[in-house]
């Protein structure tokens, strides 16, 4: 997705992949699940966001991952 973003990648329906695009489909998505536990559905939900809006490309889903988890149990 990070990849997608930043390269302006264009869907098969000829839209092009956009800031505004990914947070569009990224709430309709959140909204279709059921969760009991919405505040780790939340945090994954922020996580993913960290992953693909971020300027910089992160190789590691597991250290900013890790980081949540700590920051969590503390």
């Amino acid at each position: 997705l990070w990849l997608w973003l930043h390269r302006g990648v264009k869907l098969d329906n000829g839209e092009t992949i956009t800031r505004e695009l990914y947070e569009r489909i990224h709430a309709e998505e959140l909204a279709k699940l059921a969760q009991p536990d919405r505040a780790a559905l939340k945090e994954a939900a922020a996580l993913l966001d960290d992953l693909v809006l971020n300027d910089a490309f992160i190789e590691f889903l597991t250290l900013p991952a890790y980081r949540r988890i700590v920051k969590l149990e503390n």
